[in-house]
């Protein structure tokens, strides 16, 4: 009988950089501190595991502004449901994204340490060491032609790297059999995988994301229910034994869009009428290594 698993990665973001100063900055950090609080609250009493990647300059500002121990109990390091990893430190990219041309690359070198600095970060701000990274904004295939940095993630010892996260057109990143966990074996990286997330972006849903990519038209919250749910179909008719399904994901966005949270209690009470498996994006990567 076909399995599922579903993955929930939250990416822990905004404001970093130039948006991480002054007033509005502060104003909402406070904001999204009580909407995540209100949301991790909802998943711990649900027992819903959840991937958080973290950026760096993120994390540090929050700390500067919330103090370490409300991060801290917020972020909490002991609760098994969280599975805390990072997001780089400054959000930079190496490669060209066709639909932000704005964006600056940097070189590899740069980028692996500015990855080294979220790591180091991470540890400094919450006592953990992470083993797995979400890689900033996303690009339409994976890191095997990427060396230096393969070479750099391997070296902190993390045995996950999420950078395909989008198609080359938009934010939707197809759900295919071609785009499961694998090993970077042809990398010469057999204990690191490559975990693809599936689906919308859910930047999408945001008004601004939407003038931008879809001439302006805002999904309703059905659609944005049903989008999800179309993707359990579709893995529920892939062939494969275990399918999976893992989402990224914008606290930052679904304060837009889910204030209250509804939307994503549907999608995931509609996961487990179904029995699909919540699992973390450390638990993909361990069950992928297992079978290697």
């Amino acid at each position: 009988m076909q399995k599922i698993n579903l993955s929930l990665g939250f990416y822990e973001e905004r404001p970093w950089g130039k948006w991480a100063g002054g007033m509005e900055a502060d104003k909402f950090r406070k904001r999204y501190f009580d909407f995540m609080s209100s949301f991790l609250e909802i998943l711990d009493k649900e027992e819903v595991p959840r991937t958080l990647f973290i950026l760096g300059d993120y994390l540090n500002n929050f700390i500067g502004d919330a103090g370490e121990n409300a991060v801290k109990e917020l972020y909490a390091t002991n609760n098994k449901l969280n599975d805390i990893q990072q997001h780089s430190y400054s959000h930079d990219i190496i490669r060209k994204i066709e639909i932000r041309p704005e964006k600056e690359i940097v070189s590899e070198d740069v980028f692996a340490d500015d990855i080294a600095r979220g790591h180091f970060t991470l540890k400094w701000g919450l006592g953990i060491n992470c083993n797995g990274i979400g890689v900033p904004l996303g690009y339409d295939s994976d890191l095997g032609n990427h060396a230096r940095v393969l070479s750099q993630i391997r070296h902190l010892g993390y045995n996950f790297v999420s950078p395909n996260l989008r198609s080359k057109e938009s934010l939707e990143a197809h759900l295919t059999a071609e785009r499961q966990p694998h090993t970077y074996s042809d990398a010469d990286y057999p204990n690191l995988v490559e975990i693809p997330p599936h689906g919308w972006q859910d930047v999408i849903f945001t008004k601004k994301k939407a003038e931008h990519q879809l001439n302006g038209r805002l999904h309703t919250p059905d659609e944005i229910i049903s989008h999800y749910t179309g993707l359990f179909e579709k893995a529920s008719k892939m062939k494969q034994d275990t399918a999976y399904v893992s989402l990224c994901l914008h606290p930052w966005a679904m304060m837009e869009y889910d204030p209250q949270h509804d939307i994503w209690k549907t999608i995931i009470g509609n996961a487990r009428k179904q029995g699909i498996e919540l699992v973390t994006y450390s638990d993909i990567a361990n069950k992928v290594l297992r079978q290697e």
